[in-house]
């Protein structure tokens, strides 16, 4: 017997063997990875694919046959590898199956045809729309982007610098359309960038588009709600003066004269608070007086100062110094000169609302001459001790700001 006869017979009996046919039906489940689309190096379209399956123990090489709904075979080659790469595979849908060869290079058993697509990844786009605002009143929370060039391979992501907001679920409903559940139990309020990754790294990030709230937190800044209060206050105005009108042209001068009275309690009310808080600044050491010594005292001393300050109003935790006006559903702020506006946007950058206090440090960014050093102090205080707490935009607002001050002399 030669050996070439013993090899024919051995691969006989081997390939009826049901043991290889068990080993080569399970482990040779082919299609592992297809991806398809364009070089991020190059601006042609060069197009490729690749196919991975497991390895057969013995097997050098197989066989790889990719054919079209059709049935006409595309390809059809004999490779040393596990993998098989194609850069002129049109675009469309197929089917392919794998076989390992003998020693004669002849197939041994076939795969069951997989079913394959090929698809060219396309950036993807988000539209240009408003950031999207998020307040935390369920754990779980539905959101909808639109853009395009979505697909079942698109990736989503929501980061602010190392945190991230968990993505329990994404469904793509359309290639313009996709839909995400948010897991927000343990996320902070703040700015997100939100993050779309198609294959072979194309992908598109726009920032601070996703914006979480809490849940008492309405979204807007503060200087849009003083706007809101002014115009509510100017038509309240307007209102007394058409009433007043009324009554006058009606003859019941009366009225006015009562109002005029209510005024004056008002303002007699008003002189004795401003007195009143005259008096308190003068037993805490004079402080507070001028610009140059309020500016100049350390953390704990402004801290003694601001508790000291009376706070009369029913609706608001800020001092009578800062309220022109308290209303029973809203307060006018009183901002005349620098103490006041420093002492504001103080208590802004020790508040616990996010936006708050972003608008805190962009005043005294704008704002640092003179330096108030029990600002700069709290900054400091408060990178070191939260600086783990702190996200990325937040961090780096107050960094800058201790550069301002730094710089302003």
């Amino acid at each position: 017997m030669t050996f070439r006869s013993f090899l024919q017979i051995f691969y006989t009996n081997m390939k009826n063997s049901v043991l290889l046919k068990f080993l080569v039906g399970i482990m040779f489940a082919i299609v592992l990875v297809l991806a398809n689309g364009y070089s991020a190096a190059s601006k042609k379209d060069e197009k490729y694919q690749f196919i991975r399956w497991k390895p057969v123990p013995g097997v050098r090489f197989y066989r790889i046959e990719i054919a079209d709904e059709t049935g006409k075979i595309w390809r059809k080659k004999n490779i040393a590898a596990t993998q098989y790469a194609s850069k002129t595979l049109p675009q469309g849908k197929y089917r392919c199956r794998v076989a390992p060869l003998d020693v004669f290079r002849k197939p041994m058993v076939w795969s069951k045809w997989q079913k394959l697509e090929v698809r060219v990844a396309k950036r993807p786009r988000i539209r240009k729309s408003k950031p999207i605002a998020i307040r935390k009143k369920k754990s779980f929370q539905l959101v909808t982007i639109r853009g395009n060039n979505f697909s079942k391979n698109t990736r989503v992501r929501i980061v602010a610098g190392r945190k991230k907001i968990p993505i329990r679920k994404t469904k793509v409903l359309t290639s313009k359309k996709l839909r995400i559940t948010l897991d927000l139990r343990k996320v902070e309020p703040g700015n997100y960038d939100l993050v779309l990754q198609n294959p072979l790294k194309k992908k598109v990030r726009r920032k601070r588009f996703i914006r979480i709230l809490d849940k008492t937190d309405s979204g807007k800044n503060t200087q849009n709600r003083l706007a809101n209060r002014n115009q509510q206050e100017t038509a309240s105005r307007k209102n007394g003066a058409s009433q007043r009108e009324k009554a006058i042209a009606s003859g019941k001068g009366s009225k006015n004269q009562s109002n005029a009275n209510k005024q004056k309690q008002q303002n007699a009310s008003a002189n004795k608070n401003t007195k009143k808080e005259s008096t308190n600044r003068t037993a805490d050491g004079n402080e507070l007086q001028k610009a140059a010594q309020y500016t100049d005292m350390n953390l704990a001393s402004y801290l003694k100062y601001v508790k000291s300050l009376d706070k009369n109003c029913s609706i608001s935790n800020l001092p009578d110094k800062l309220i022109r006006r308290c209303s029973q559903n809203h307060i006018l702020l009183q901002q005349g000169d620098k103490a006041q506006q420093d002492l504001y946007n103080f208590l802004r950058i020790r508040g616990k609302n996010y936006f708050s206090r972003i608008a805190g440090y962009k005043y005294f960014y704008r704002n640092c001459k003179p330096v108030m050093y029990a600002a700069r102090e709290y900054l400091q205080k408060k990178l070191r001790q939260r600086k783990s707490q702190l996200d990325g935009t937040e961090k780096a607002y107050i960094q800058r700001t201790l550069y301002k001050f730094r710089k302003c002399h």
